[in-house]
């Protein structure tokens, strides 16, 4: 709505970036997809703007949930970033443990388990 598209448009500027009309509506789109699906990509060439619109997006759901809280797809954000490439995928998601026979939960396993004990209506968003 009128309210999403103009704090976008704020929070670029607060951030000292040009409110290009396209990059507007790239962030609105992935809004779109965020309240219809549960797990989102991003992708595209390295600059295009990726980092800066889930940033903003971030920025601008918890300046609308200050204004409107009764709104529900409007909330404070919590991100957890993963990087997987700095990581082994035993590390990432787990392993059994051939001499204790024992499974050993991945930082993806653990992480997921304490952000669905958070209660809150406040978002979690895992990024990899």
């Amino acid at each position: 709505g009128g309210a999403l598209r103009e704090t976008i448009v704020n929070e670029l500027k607060a951030h000292n970036l040009q409110p290009v009309p396209e990059f507007i509506t790239k962030i609105i789109q992935v809004y779109d997809c965020k309240v219809a699906r549960h797990g989102n990509m991003i992708v595209g060439k390295t600059g295009a703007g990726k980092s800066e619109a889930w940033k903003c997006l971030q920025r601008t759901l918890g300046k609308l949930h200050a204004q409107f809280p009764k709104e529900e797809h409007y909330a404070k954000v919590h991100v957890h970033t993963i990087n997987p490439l700095a990581l082994s995928n035993d590390e990432m998601y787990g392993c059994f443990d051939a001499a204790t026979h024992e499974w050993q939960d991945g930082i993806l396993a653990r992480l997921m388990r304490n952000v669905c004990k958070d209660e809150s209506l406040d978002q979690k968003w895992i990024l990899f």
